[in-house]
């Protein structure tokens, strides 16, 4: 086994009791919203990785109506974190008594808000006794404004480009776009927006990414695209793997409630046993979360 790493126990309590029920709804999908609504739609999206020895988190939160980017950066801390963190910086910038549709593409972080924080709140925001991720503090203060506010919380499947990305889904805004207003900038955040722009744009090389980044006005220069593109883990992976001549299999995707698994690597780790990656798993049907060691975040170890 690794050393001490904390694995939240995503495992939901019974159904909340009718008598209380969550202040976040679940939003329709995006393209069903009214013109008026979508002015008022962000997205989200979050990563972590090690950075000179540290881990550190990232996340974007994007509203194309306004051209309104809010970009966090922060230390000692998961994808997951940066996933709620990102949500989190929406909620507390909505307005009093207006709606508010944010969409993110973590499963624990919708459930969280619109299934799940009722019962959380009740155990002192605990899961089965463990303080929950992200700080009782948190998600106190994300209840309290979604008290006051109409916030409604969509889910969106996790860089697909081609329908439900962020980039599709402003992609008939995208022309309009003249000018990003960008609410947070220092070399950090820019940083952060650079391998957001990376990963987003479905981790395009040094030239595709930067001229995805240029068509979405979004702000980055060559120097940070290159060194985003030079320190993604996933890239690099994918350099060490061998070409396949043929392919290996299919794999088919899950639809019903009870098929759908949330996989994603924390790492790399200092290395112990061989093994420098946590294989982290979340049963989306009954929240449950496992974790495994692996000697590489690749296809083999996904299997």
């Amino acid at each position: 086994m690794l050393g001490a790493v904390d694995l939240q126990a995503m495992v939901p309590s019974p159904e909340p009791s009718e008598m209380e029920s969550s202040p976040f709804k679940t939003a329709p999908p995006f393209e069903q919203l009214t013109d008026e609504e979508q002015q008022n739609a962000w997205f989200t999206d979050g990563t972590a990785r090690y950075h000179q020895g540290k881990r550190q988190w990232e996340t974007v939160a994007f509203q194309h109506a306004t051209e309104t980017m809010l970009l966090q950066v922060g230390n000692n801390g998961s994808g997951q974190l940066a996933e709620l963190q990102g949500v989190a910086a929406v909620i507390k910038q909505a307005p009093i008594g207006e709606k508010t549709f944010v969409y993110t593409d973590s499963w624990a972080t919708y459930q969280g808000l619109v299934s799940w924080a009722p019962t959380w709140r009740k155990d002192g925001w605990k899961i089965k006794g463990t303080p929950i991720w992200g700080g009782k503090q948190l998600w106190e203060e994300m209840w309290e404004k979604g008290q006051k506010c109409q916030i409604y919380v969509g889910h969106v499947d996790a860089h697909c480009p081609s329908d439900t990305s962020p980039a599709s889904l402003f992609s008939n805004t995208a022309d309009q776009m003249a000018k990003t207003r960008t609410v947070i900038i220092n070399e950090e955040a820019e940083a952060a927006l650079a391998n957001w722009a990376h990963a987003t744009s479905g981790h395009l090389g040094e030239n595709g990414t930067y001229a995805w980044a240029q068509q979405q006005q979004i702000p980055v220069t060559k120097e940070q695209v290159q060194q985003a593109v030079k320190e993604c883990p996933t890239c690099n992976q994918i350099k060490q793997m061998p070409l396949q001549k043929k392919p290996s299999g299919h794999i088919r995707r899950g639809t019903a409630a009870d098929t759908v698994w949330q996989l994603d690597y924390i790492g790399p780790l200092p290395k112990k046993g061989g093994k420098s990656y946590i294989l982290t798993m979340v049963y989306t049907y009954s929240g449950l979360m496992l974790g495994m060691p692996c000697k590489s975040a690749d296809q083999k170890s996904t299997l």
